[in-house]
Formats: C-alpha cells, sequence, structure tokens
C-alpha cells in the first residue's frame, strides 16, 4: 500500500485558500489519489475521477476543473499538475531519480503538452552531492538547485518571457531529436545539455537555421548527436556565413 505525502503549506497556500471548498477538495483529490505518480501527471479516466471523488463528471468537465488551471490541466484524459514536484516532502535523490524516470515513461505527447503547459521538466532541483561540471550527463529534467531559486526570484514578466524561451527551445530540440531518429532510427536521450544547447544557439541563430544546421549535419554525417551538431564553434560559423 503506498501513501503519498503532502507539504503542510498546503492549506497556507494563498491559491489554495481562494479556492472554494470543494474545488480544494478536488485539487487534493488530484494529489492524493491512488493513480498520482511522482511526477503529477498521469491518466485517469473522467468517470473514475467522478466514482473516487463523489464529484459529478459533469460538474468536473463543464467548471470545476477548468477552475483549477493554471495549476491543474486535464488533457486528453491525462491529469498534469504543473508544480506537483514542488509539493512532495523530499529531495532524495531516489525520489528525484524517481520523478525523472517517471516523467521519460510518459507518452511523448503527453510529455510535450505537459511542458507547453509550463511543466518544469528543467526546473527539479538536484541534490548538492551532484557537481555542476556534470550536468551534461543528467537528464533534462534536472538543473541545479541555484538555478531554480534565481528563476523563482525573477520577476513576473522575466518569468513570463523565461517561459515563452522555454517552450520554443523543447520545441526546437524535439523536432531535432524527430530529424535524427528519421536518419538513424534512434531517438536521442533527452538531456539537460541538449536543451541548454539549443536554448543558447537560439541567441545568435533563428530555428530554421538550427533545423538546416542538423540537415546538413545529417546528410554529411558529420555528428550523430544534436551536442556534437551544435557547439559553439559550429552555430558561429553558420551565423557568419549565413545571417
Amino acid at each position: 500500500m503506498s501513501y503519498t505525502p503532502i507539504q503542510n503549506r498546503f492549506w497556507s497556500d494563498g491559491w489554495v485558500r481562494e479556492l472554494n471548498a470543494l474545488d480544494r477538495y478536488l485539487f487534493l483529490y488530484l494529489l492524493t489519489n491512488g493513480r498520482a505518480l511522482l511526477t503529477g501527471i498521469y491518466e485517469l479516466p473522467l468517470d473514475l475521477m467522478a466514482s473516487e471523488s463523489g464529484i459529478d463528471a459533469k460538474d468536473l468537465r463543464l467548471s470545476m476543473l477548468q477552475r483549477l488551471e493554471p495549476k491543474v490541466y486535464y488533457k486528453e484524459g491525462w491529469v498534469i499538475i504543473k508544480n506537483y514536484p514542488n509539493h512532495r516532502v523530499s529531495d532524495s535523490p531516489k525520489l528525484i531519480t524517481g520523478i525523472n524516470k517517471s516523467f521519460n515513461e510518459l507518452p511523448k505527447k503527453i510529455q510535450e503538452i505537459a511542458t507547453l503547459y509550463g511543466y518544469p521538466i528543467h526546473t527539479i532541483p538536484i541534490p548538492n552531492s551532484v557537481s555542476r561540471n556534470r550536468i551534461e550527463e543528467n537528464r533534462i529534467a534536472i538543473p541545479a538547485k541555484a538555478d531554480l531559486q534565481i528563476v523563482e526570484e525573477d520577476s513576473p514578466s522575466k518569468k513570463k518571457k523565461s517561459r515563452a524561451r522555454d517552450k520554443v527551445a523543447l520545441a526546437v530540440m524535439y523536432k531535432c531529436y524527430d530529424k535524427i531518429e528519421r536518419e538513424y532510427g534512434v531517438r536521442p536521450t533527452e538531456t539537460f545539455a541538449d536543451y541548454l544547447r539549443v536554448l543558447e544557439s537560439l541567441k545568435s541563430i533563428k530555428d530554421k537555421d538550427i533545423y538546416t544546421m542538423v540537415d546538413d549535419a545529417l546528410v554529411i554525417g558529420k555528428a550523430k548527436t544534436l551536442r556534437e551538431m551544435l557547439t559553439a564553434r559550429e552555430v558561429d560559423i553558420y551565423r557568419q556565413q549565413n545571417v
């Protein structure tokens, strides 16, 4: 039998306190029901949600789930709790590894939907024992804790701009992965390093230029990984020759 611990600050959270009693109950149910995975992204049929919570399915579909946005999204039969990792009570390496593993096992389409709605796959902190100079070996869902603190301290406008850049960079990365997979028959493992490489490249060139660089590299067999294709030197050469 498993259980889902929740931070006791749940009840004092400003957003939660503004919910009416039934919406608050629904939110707590979505955080703690038996299907809730470590990521807070899980498949849950509407009729089962209604049966377990005791709330009419029509009320769930037409109003209650919409009122929980943007904290919770219900899309294509999947629950996406955007900040679910923040509700955990531990930052143990095993737990964080489990969160990353669980996210990467989700269907690709659901991963993409979650990231488009702002799921923080690149803002889950790692333990202090993980060296910053080994960041490229960590999965895309794991940046340094210092980076998380900077994001949290940013103004709302900076957060909005940062989120928009994140979406573009992730979309470019996934499209590049699709190109590489079609060429080599194997999809690259998603890494934080690839995300950073795309984000950095977008400061110098446009997304269409990145796609051109990847296509050219695949045609001549110059590289097999996104990091090799988008080194700072390769991006700089492309920019000087074409921009």
